[in-house]
């Protein structure tokens, strides 16, 4: 084997970084936005389970001219939402918040769609 066939075998140092580092750069945009996409899912989530939870309180309040005192059994959480019901001081006020993967929103009786935090 001559010396000129030898150096044409394999790759060379530089050849290799340079593709460790192109996969390390794609792998780093998937996770970023990986991570973002999660937290719009679990907002929309959340968002829809408080909705369910806003339609539900307003039957209540139709059919017996006061909130329940607690979450309606007409509402089932979504996976991994965790609901909590908390007074608004009289029978005609409330606010729910929901939380999931550290995510909070809430909503109030005067509310007509789930706003970002706790209550």
């Amino acid at each position: 084997m001559n010396s000129k066939t030898r150096a044409q075998q394999g790759f060379t140092i530089i050849e290799l970084l340079t593709v460790i580092i192109v996969i390390s750069i794609l792998a780093g945009i998937t996770v970023v936005s990986y991570v973002g996409w999660r937290e719009r899912t679990t907002a929309a989530v959340l968002k829809n389970d408080l909705m369910t939870i806003s339609a539900a309180m307003k039957r209540e309040l139709q059919f017996n001219n006061a909130y329940p005192l607690s979450l309606p059994s007409a509402y089932t959480p979504s996976q991994d939402v965790s609901a909590l019901w908390q007074s608004g001081g009289t029978p005609t006020t409330y606010c729910v918040e929901a939380t999931s993967g550290g995510i909070t929103y809430h909503i109030r009786h005067t509310d007509s769609e789930p706003q970002n935090g706790a209550c």
